[in-house]
C-alpha cells in the first residue's frame, strides 16, 4: 500500500497538464454543432435564393418585353401611316415634289 507522502512524491516530479473542464468540451461541442447546422442550412438556402432572384430578373425582363413590344407595334402603325398613299400626296402637293423616273446614272446597283 502506498502512503500519501509517496504519492505526491511520485507526482512532484511530472509535469500535469490541468484537464479541461466539461463545461468546455460542451461548449465547444455545441459550438461546432451549430456551425455545421449553420453551413448546412446556408447549403440548402443557396439555390433557393438564387432561384428567387432569377425568378425577379424575369420578371423584370418580362416587362421590358412587354413594353418593348408595344413600342414596336407604335412604330410599326407610325411606318404604315407614313407609307399611306394619301400622306404621301399630301406631302407631295404641300412641299411641291416633282416625281420622275431616275436617269441611269441616279441607278446603283448593290450586289
Amino acid at each position: 500500500m502506498v502512503s500519501k507522502t509517496n504519492f505526491s512524491a511520485i507526482l512532484s516530479g511530472q509535469r500535469v497538464r490541468p484537464k479541461i473542464g466539461r463545461r468546455y468540451f460542451l461548449f465547444f461541442k455545441g459550438l461546432l454543432i451549430s456551425l455545421v447546422v449553420i453551413f448546412c442550412i446556408l447549403i440548402l438556402m443557396g439555390p433557393r435564393i438564387q432561384n428567387v432572384n432569377f425568378g425577379y430578373k424575369i420578371s423584370k425582363a418580362k416587362e421590358e418585353q412587354t413594353t418593348l413590344k408595344e413600342i414596336n407595334k407604335a412604330f410599326k402603325i407610325e411606318i404604315a401611316t407614313l407609307k399611306s398613299n394619301e400622306i404621301l400626296e399630301r406631302n407631295i402637293k404641300k412641299f411641291g415634289i416633282i416625281l420622275c423616273e431616275p436617269n441611269q446614272d441616279q441607278i446603283y446597283r448593290i450586289k
